[in-house]
């Protein structure tokens, strides 16, 4: 019979061998990210703005938190959040992991603004209150363009022209041109509305102020005007380039119209990727350890600046070289410096690390699998601890075979 000392050490030989060669797995980090397409609007008195932001949970657990207006310049501006694709109004997002989730915020400027710069903020906040995403928003007011009453003389029925006929944007983006017609007659009219565009593309209408309501015709009494929101979605596969729209409304013999202007500048996109395609990387304990990442531009419009930054297990270091980068061109392809240090305990096995680029109305991102291996000194201590467990099961076989 083996004695109970040398069973002691036989085990802790084994387990200190085991933790010095065995891998062993590790919980990545939750991600999450919240990003607006766009952060500052120019807006009319009066005139509302939809901004489309996404919500993506890249961590391996779900994800619950409350989204609201935190700052507003006052009660008169109407803000508000809501699904992308419904018309209810949200304050709160379940998301399991690996989720992508869009939501549409609103903001209204009052009718009787004063032109000027204004400030908000939205805040996103874990249920558990772990973390919390400011997301701060401008708005600049210009003054309404009034048109002179001389030009529209009783009798008649007037289309007033959108302030800006010519739209320039991403591929997928959806333009909205404010169309008013005005009745100066002493009857109620019925106007029929109606679109010639390239095949493919979506044209509709809807009152000022109320997307939830697709219209396609308008009601306007005697001596009243109102405004048509057109809202022209390009086709998917639309190329770079100007495109022409006519909008038309018709009522008995009258066909008003008047010509709108798109100009396609390609979707904004951004791509992370490395050299050689591996995601994946060796780090020791303590040890700092450095990739190279390659961010590119394969959409067709510039992105003005572009931010990195990434997310590391809990007490790692991770630092990404350059956090920036300006005026980047369709095409464009530049080098990043990751350097990652895993903490000095961390025990072996792999681990993520998830690294973001963020531009206005674009974002990637990708996770980096980085095995973590034993450290030299703890090899050596591992090696010498089977040493001296050999080394004692010799010698008792040695005296056990005197016997």
């Amino acid at each position: 019979m083996y004695s109970k000392p040398l069973i002691g050490i036989l085990i802790l030989a084994l387990a200190m061998f085991a933790a010095a060669l065995g891998p062993a797995s590790a919980q990545p980090a939750e991600t999450f990210f919240l990003v607006p397409r766009w952060h500052h609007v120019i807006l009319e008195p009066g005139e509302k703005i939809v901004i489309p932001a996404t919500a993506e949970n890249k961590g391996v657990d779900p994800v619950e938190f409350v989204v609201a207006w935190e700052k507003t310049p006052g009660p008169a501006w109407e803000t508000g959040i809501r699904g992308a694709l419904t018309n209810f109004e949200v304050i709160g997002v379940a998301m399991p992991a690996g989720d992508t989730r869009s939501l549409s915020l609103e903001i209204r400027a009052p009718d009787d603004v004063e032109a000027g710069a204004y400030h908000f903020e939205m805040r996103a906040e874990s249920v558990d209150g772990a973390w919390e995403r400011l997301l701060p928003f401008a708005v600049t007011v210009e003054p309404q363009e009034e048109t002179p009453q001389s030009l529209f003389p009783a009798g008649d029925i007037y289309l007033r022209p959108p302030r800006f006929s010519s739209l320039a944007g991403e591929n997928d983006g959806v333009f909205e041109f404010g169309v008013g017609l005005l009745n100066s007659t002493e009857e109620p009219v019925n106007l029929d509305l109606g679109a010639t565009a390239p095949l493919g593309w979506d044209v509709g209408f809807f009152p000022s102020f109320e997307r939830d309501k697709r219209i396609i015709s308008v009601s306007i009494d005697a001596g009243a005007a109102a405004t048509v929101t057109v809202a022209v979605t390009p086709a998917s596969n639309a190329d770079t380039g100007r495109y022409d729209v006519e909008f038309i409304a018709s009522g008995g013999e009258r066909d008003l119209t008047t010509g709108l202007v798109i100009q396609l500048t390609g979707a904004r996109e951004l791509r992370l990727k490395t050299p050689d395609g591996r995601l994946n990387a060796a780090a020791a304990p303590g040890e700092p350890t450095e990739m190279t990442m390659i961010v590119a531009n394969p959409g067709g419009a510039p992105l003005d600046l572009v931010n990195l930054f990434g997310q590391a297990p809990d007490g790692w270091e991770l630092e990404v070289a350059p956090a920036a980068l300006n005026l980047f061109e369709p095409g464009d392809e530049r080098e990043v410096k990751l350097t990652v240090q895993p903490s000095q305990d961390a025990i072996p096995g792999d681990y993520r690390m998830t690294v973001a680029a963020v531009a206005e109305g674009a974002a990637d991102t990708v996770d980096i699998v980085i095995t973590v291996t034993q450290s030299t000194i703890w090899g050596w201590i591992g090696l010498a601890a089977v040493v001296v467990v050999m080394g004692s099961m010799v010698g008792l076989f040695l005296r056990l075979g005197r016997r």
